[in-house]
């Protein structure tokens, strides 16, 4: 038992080792620690360890002894990575008691959700807490967890999950006669609007996640509550947004010729139309652009030359490009996710569809190095290595956005064939094998966008923008991502708002609003 813990201490737990192994051994209390080994290894960030502690049988309450794994988890400053949060979720999959009552140093009670709201966790994590028995309205100390917040997106996120389901479909209905005509008129001049909700006309005023998303408020007039059908309301309202939905994207495959990848009855369709619809109410950026969005297979292309790693480049470009991965796959099932490709480091199996805690850990992992060949590896690494090998053996299955990452212009080590052009006629020649296998040139769309304040990078991508003969499939993001990115870190609504209208650059004038 105490190999086990050793072992768990120090991250170095295999799953050799637990094969055979009495479930009940691994709750061994140490009591130097204070802890079992799941708690320590949660409280030595060995996360890897322990998942696979949860998944072989470890008890993640530890007995109700020491500071618990999820206590622990939730109470961690603002800024959990990917894998932290997904530990929370597992944790609760697998009985942690959300409700229990923490007595802290200072005397101070606490709960889980309490920490989470006080430490400023996801929505997502907040959700699934209260989605698994968390108690919002529990006073500990004389407050709830949603006495600690006056944030609307939270207080959202603690409402239990039919409650978000029904207030997001009655969100997301069609503006109609219903509703009030100032609002409508709202909308006709909003670019990033959100579907909104059905209302009935006096005394009733826009629900909350128009609130959120222009800074409006309002609700039902409680004298209309009882000749409101809720329930009918809310499947109505979903059947009309898949309605809508469908037939958006029918709009946009008809534009642009795409029935070879997207046939009448596609499942791939019905997946995304239906995780559109159960999108949560805390969701501020527009189902609309995330389903034609869906439409594209993802590819993120990014730079990892040694220049990289100066003035926090590598720190952005993570982020960056974590924050995309979510959004191109949101909607999507998880075999159908993003690829990941590199300049210079080598194309593994896990860079195809990762989840996005590998995401996380490649990039995590990631040491920058070498020349910036942007071009040369496009072909090789992008190219030849996806998009090629499926156009030769007629397995492509969606059109393809290409998301390009770079801070700085061409350059190759002495002997390459790396020139300024030849980004260029890799994305030229693309188009012409597009062509001669029967497709349009614009089934494969690249966008590059530049991290880093290089001034030669600036002239380069100028160039790219004014190109005429990359008009059509080409789009060069005007802003530098990573300092926008920091301006708008700490506004979640914004900065998704702002990242979706980035990756909608591309594909945005395929169906007029």
């Amino acid at each position: 038992m105490a190999s086990i813990y050793i072992f768990a201490k120090k991250g170095t737990l295999t799953e050799s080792q637990l094969q055979g192994f009495d479930s009940k051994g691994l709750d061994h209390f140490d009591s130097t620690d204070k802890t079992t080994p799941l708690g320590i290894a949660v409280r030595e960030k060995h996360f890897a360890t322990a998942r696979l502690l949860l998944e072989y049988g470890a008890d993640p309450n530890c007995g109700g002894k020491g500071i618990l794994p999820l206590m622990r988890l939730c109470a961690a400053p603002k800024g959990l990575a990917n894998h932290e949060e997904s530990l929370i979720q597992l944790l609760l999959e697998k009985g942690a008691d959300p409700n229990i009552i923490y007595l802290g140093s200072a005397g101070k009670s606490s709960t889980p959700l309490i920490r989470a709201v006080k430490s400023r966790k996801s929505l997502d994590t907040i959700k699934c807490l209260v989605d698994h028995g968390a108690m919002p309205n529990e006073k500990v100390d004389g407050k709830s967890a949603r006495d600690w917040t006056k944030n609307p997106q939270v207080l959202n996120a603690m409402l239990s999950r039919s409650e978000r389901m029904k207030s997001r479909a009655l969100e997301v209905a069609k503006v109609t006669g219903f509703l009030m005509s100032a609002v409508y008129w709202i909308n006709r001049n909003i670019k990033v609007a959100a579907s909104v909700g059905a209302a009935v006309g006096t005394g009733m005023v826009l629900k909350d996640a128009i609130g959120k998303r222009f800074g409006m408020s309002g609700k039902l007039h409680k004298d209309l509550e009882m000749h409101f059908a809720e329930d009918q309301a809310f499947e109505d309202a979903k059947e009309d947004e898949k309605h809508d939905l469908k037939n958006r994207m029918r709009g946009i495959i008809e534009h642009y010729k795409l029935d070879r990848f997207f046939p009448e009855g596609n499942p791939f369709l019905e997946h995304v139309v239906s995780r559109a619809v159960d999108l949560d109410v805390s969701t501020v950026v527009d189902p609309k652009d995330l389903v034609h969005l869906a439409l594209y297979q993802p590819v993120l292309y990014c730079d990892d030359s040694k220049s990289i790693k100066t003035k926090g480049r590598k720190g952005s470009l993570h982020d960056l490009a974590l924050r995309i991965a979510s959004i191109t796959t949101r909607l999507v099932p998880d075999d159908k996710g993003v690829e990941l490709r590199f300049i210079n480091k080598p194309t593994t199996g896990e860079m195809s569809k990762p989840s996005l805690e590998k995401v996380d850990e490649i990039l995590t992992k990631l040491t920058p190095h070498g020349w910036t060949e942007i071009g040369t590896k496009l072909k090789t690494n992008v190219l030849e290595e996806y998009v090629y090998k499926h156009l030769e053996n007629n397995t492509l299955e969606r059109p393809i956005l290409v998301s390009i990452i770079t801070d700085g212009n061409p350059n190759g080590q002495p002997g390459s064939n790396e020139h300024t052009n030849t980004l260029k006629e890799a994305i030229q020649d693309c188009g012409k094998r597009l062509e001669v296998k029967g497709y349009a040139r614009n089934v494969v769309r690249f966008q590059i966008s530049q991290i880093g304040g290089d001034k030669e990078a600036v002239e380069f991508l100028d160039n790219l923008e004014n190109d005429p003969g990359l008009k059509d499939v080409l789009y060069v993001t005007s802003q530098q991502l990573d300092s926008e990115f920091k301006e708008l870190h700490d506004n979640e609504a914004r900065l998704e708002q702002w990242l979706l209208q980035i990756l909608m650059g591309p594909i945005v004038d395929a169906v007029a609003n």
